[in-house]
């Protein structure tokens, strides 16, 4: 086979290809499985899958029913359980294994005490 044959067929391929592509992607958009760009493919839509436009919830319906409608509620769990000597690690992993200087110790106990006095001051229920 000569070069010229083998760079036709690829060619012809290559046009096929994009041909197939191209009537792919205009059936997907005009039946609703792509988002539609022309004004063809919407009115294609509209007029051959008017199925689709009657699931759409009236516009009277809470925004709470529309949005929770088919949706799995997802709640967190949330561990508040803090293994001291865990953390106690990490701090000493923080400070290279290093004990915590006095001064600074004594700072944070005063701000400890601060920080619970506010709390204690602004909880109406104390």
């Amino acid at each position: 086979m000569s070069y010229k044959l083998l760079k036709n067929n690829k060619m012809e391929n290559n046009n096929r290809k994009r041909q197939y592509e191209s009537k792919l992607t205009h059936s997907l958009r005009a039946n609703g499985y792509l988002f539609p760009i022309t004004i063809e493919q919407v009115n294609y839509l509209e007029e051959n899958h008017k199925d689709i436009f009657k699931k759409t919830p009236p516009p009277e319906s809470p925004i709470d029913d529309i949005l929770n409608k088919g949706i799995v509620s997802f709640k967190p769990i949330i561990n508040n359980d803090i293994d001291n000597e865990f953390t106690i690690s990490l701090a000493q992993a923080a400070r290279e294994g290093k004990d915590i200087p006095e001064e600074i110790r004594k700072r944070m106990e005063e701000d400890r005490k601060r920080a619970n006095n506010s709390h204690n001051d602004s909880d109406p229920q104390a």
